[in-house]
C-alpha cells in the first residue's frame, strides 16, 4: 500500500494475523507518518489481537493503536522503517512521529521483535491509561527518536533485556504518570543526545 494503513482493524477482536509480508510506501514522509502497517481504529475497543511472524517494510509506522486496547500482542516480527541514520534525518524532527509499535491500553506486549528505521521503536499514547504493558527482549537497530518514548505511561510498564543500537534516546519519561515502570537489563549502544530525558516531574520508575 503506497499511502494508509496496509491493514486497519476497525472493530476487530479474538484475532490473529500470522506470516504475512505488509509493504508500504518505501518513501519517508516526514512528519505526516502516512504508510502504516497496521492502524487501530480508535472508534472501538479492541482486544485479543496477536500478530506473529510478520515481515513489515518500508513503512513511517509499524503497528499502532491510538484508544485503548487490551491483550494486544506482537512477536517474532520484523519491522523495517523508512528513517534512516543519517544526520538528515536523526538532527531533524522528521522521525518523530514515526511510532514502531504503539501498544496503549492494559496488558499489551511486544517481545521478540527487531525493528529498524522507526523514530519511537516503542511507545504508549497521550490521554489513554496504558496499564500493563511490557515491551522486552527486542533487538532495535535503529530508532531516530526514542527507544522507548514512555510519556503518558500510567502503571506496571516494563521494558528490559533489549538490545539497542543507534538511537537518540534511549527512554524519555515526559512525563510518566505514577508508576512503577521498570527499566533494567538493558544494552543501549550510540545514543546521540544521552540515555535518558526526564524532562518533567516524574513518578514511580526504576532504571
Amino acid at each position: 500500500d503506497s499511502g494508509g494503513a496496509v491493514i486497519q482493524l476497525q472493530h476487530a477482536s479474538y484475532l490473529v494475523l500470522e506470516n504475512l509480508t505488509l509493504s508500504g510506501s518505501g518513501t519517508d514522509s516526514g512528519t505526516n507518518a502516512d504508510s502504516v502497517a497496521v492502524s487501530f481504529w480508535d472508534g472501538a475497543f479492541q482486544e485479543e489481537v496477536t500478530f506473529r511472524s510478520l515481515d513489515v517494510v518500508g513503512v513511517d509506522m509499524g503497528i499502532v493503536a491510538y484508544g485503548a486496547t487490551r491483550g494486544i500482542l506482537v512477536y517474532d516480527s520484523d519491522l523495517r522503517g523508512n528513517n534512516q541514520w543519517n544526520a538528515t534525518f536523526v538532527e531533524s524532527n522528521r522521525t518523530w512521529n514515526d511510532d514502531g509499535v504503539r501498544l496503549p491500553g492494559r496488558g499489551n506486549c511486544a517481545f521478540e521483535n527487531t525493528l529498524d528505521g522507526f523514530g519511537d521503536a516503542f511507545a504508549v499514547n497521550n490521554g489513554v491509561a496504558s496499564i500493563a504493558v511490557y515491551y522486552y527482549r527486542n533487538r532495535i537497530r535503529m530508532s531516530g527518536d526514542d527507544a522507548f518514548e514512555a510519556d503518558y505511561g500510567t502503571r506496571n510498564l516494563g521494558f528490559y533485556d533489549n538490545h539497542i543500537a543507534n538511537t537518540s534516546t534511549f527512554l524519555s519519561l515526559d512525563p510518566l504518570w505514577g508508576g512503577p515502570l521498570y527499566c533494567f537489563r538493558n544494552i543501549v549502544l550510540n545514543t546521540v543526545r544521552g540515555p535518558f530525558k526526564l524532562n518533567n516531574t516524574n513518578s514511580g520508575f526504576m532504571i
